[in-house]
């Protein structure tokens, strides 16, 4: 859910909003913007990057819900409501440059540590996978805990 603080806070976005549907239109407005992004997101982005200090002091927490079925027969049965429900909590370090470098290369060694252990050359027989496809079944959450890395996993099962 979208939602903004106060009618100034909209005024402002609007305003911003407007002069940016304005200026990408057209190229010199796309370069004025990709030159300047300080000047136009009220200092929010630069070409510096963000300082340590700031990478230090943000994390992230992201709330996962799903439901499902117990069971393959359960799920087969015409009209059956889920009946399994789970609540997922992820946190962890500054989103974008510390945990996004943990998540990928503990992926990437988890598919390297499961190409070993299942002797398959190609992981991939086929087409794109998905990250799910891929990571199912695997210790990727287990990893990703173990670096020591502030990232941290909670499953809660039926809350919701």
């Amino acid at each position: 859910m979208f939602t903004v603080a106060s009618k100034w806070s909209l005024s402002l976005f609007a305003i911003f909003g407007g002069i940016l549907q304005f200026l990408v239109k057209y190229k010199w407005g796309r370069t004025l913007l990709l030159n300047h992004p300080k000047l136009f997101t009220a200092g929010f982005f630069s070409h510096e990057g963000p300082s340590p200090k700031q990478i230090a002091e943000t994390s992230f927490s992201m709330t996962f819900h799903g439901s499902g079925y117990a069971s393959r027969e359960e799920a087969a049965e015409v009209g059956a409501k889920p009946s399994r429900h789970l609540t997922t909590i992820i946190e962890g370090p500054e989103p974008g440059y510390v945990a996004c470098s943990c998540f990928v290369s503990q992926a990437a060694l988890t598919l390297l540590d499961e190409i070993q252990r299942t002797k398959k050359k190609n992981v991939c027989d086929y087409g794109v996978r998905t990250t799910g496809e891929l990571l199912v079944k695997t210790d990727y959450l287990e990893r990703l805990q173990a670096q020591k890395n502030g990232i941290r996993i909670k499953t809660l099962d039926g809350l919701w």
